[in-house]
């Protein structure tokens, strides 16, 4: 098992902690050292001070165990960056009653390793060198305002305003929903989608696609194939395709404005959330610190609030996401 230093205790960043951690998966049983497997992570905000771990769909070759899931993980500073700890008694698929002991760290970089012992089946867990996949659904949360196209087997429909509302579910999934949709004569109501798998591009574009069969108003069985993404501007496009009614729906250049990604009674905002050069800010203490993150969850700026203005100049077109005051806002620098 790895060192854990004795830490001080304090009020933790979790935008400089929560997220996807990719990294290499070690595995060792009473009987083999399994290969090495790449292997995510999650790190979730539990409370002010705790995160919940989740390793999903954990096996080992020939035995399926499930969702390795450890709440209530305290967290404690280490060295500028955090480490923690926990023995706990878990359940995970058919295993009702699994003896863990957690150990591990994160660091200022962002980087997680940890050790997991499950002491009653002899297995030992490595994870090394996870690096952070931050923000992967909460950058795209929000209500996007664009030209909604619609074509059914007779008419190819003029263009209308409407909103699209994306909810991040979790670090990977969305849901997205059409308010009151409808076609000249005939209503079909909110269109759902949920557990909509979010995929993150080399050039900032999140992907997203689903085939699904939903209910939409007096409509039971909507046959439906969805694909889109939210590009590093920060524009929403997608295409949905209603194949049993033969209606092809298409968004475009949909923008939205800021989300609060966590909410307290902090005052702290920003505007413009789209800017060139200087974001204003209301609501904090004069030097009060912040830190800017990028859509990988990469720390790019940081420092101290004065005169209610932080210049951004400096940073490349893109979504960010700024903390301070225990709140964090997404903008856009153009």
């Amino acid at each position: 098992m790895m060192a854990v230093i004795a830490m001080s205790y304090t009020t933790i960043s979790h935008a400089q902690v929560k997220g996807v951690y990719q990294g290499k998966l070690d595995v060792s049983t009473p009987d083999a050292q399994i290969p090495t497997i790449d292997q995510d992570i999650y790190v979730i905000q539990a409370a002010e001070n705790e995160i919940t771990l989740k390793i999903k769909d954990f096996s080992i070759e020939g035995m399926t165990i499930g969702d390795i899931v450890v709440n209530e993980i305290e967290l404690q500073t280490a060295g500028g960056g955090y480490s923690f700890a926990k023995d706990d008694i878990i359940s995970a698929g058919i295993f009702t009653s699994l003896e863990i002991e957690l150990q591990g760290s994160i660091s200022t970089e962002g980087e997680l390793n940890l050790s997991l012992e499950i002491s009653n089946l002899g297995i030992t867990v490595d994870f090394s060198d996870g690096v952070r996949r931050d923000f992967y659904t909460e950058v795209m949360a929000g209500v996007y305002e664009g030209d909604l196209y619609i074509s059914t087997p007779d008419a190819e429909l003029p263009a209308i305003d409407q909103e699209i509302e994306i909810v991040s579910t979790e670090d990977r999934e969305i849901s997205l929903n059409i308010s009151d949709f409808s076609l000249e004569g005939m209503t079909i109501g909110d269109v759902v989608v949920t557990e909509v798998e979010v995929v993150e591009l080399t050039n900032g574009t999140y992907t997203f696609e689903k085939q699904d069969i939903i209910s939409a108003g007096v409509f039971t069985s909507l046959e439906i194939d969805l694909e889109g993404n939210v590009d590093a501007e920060g524009k929403l496009n997608l295409t949905l395709e209603i194949t049993n009614l033969g209606i092809s729906v298409k968004f475009v250049d949909g923008v939205t404005n800021s989300i609060y990604i966590n909410t307290n009674q902090s005052e702290f905002s920003v505007y413009p959330t789209t800017t060139y050069d200087v974001l204003n800010v209301t609501g904090t203490k004069e030097s009060s610190k912040y830190a800017i993150y990028n859509i990988a969850g990469i720390n790019v700026k940081s420092g101290n609030i004065y005169d209610n203005a932080i210049n951004v100049s400096d940073l490349s077109k893109g979504i960010y996401i700024i903390n301070a005051e225990g709140r964090s806002i997404k903008f856009i620098k153009k």
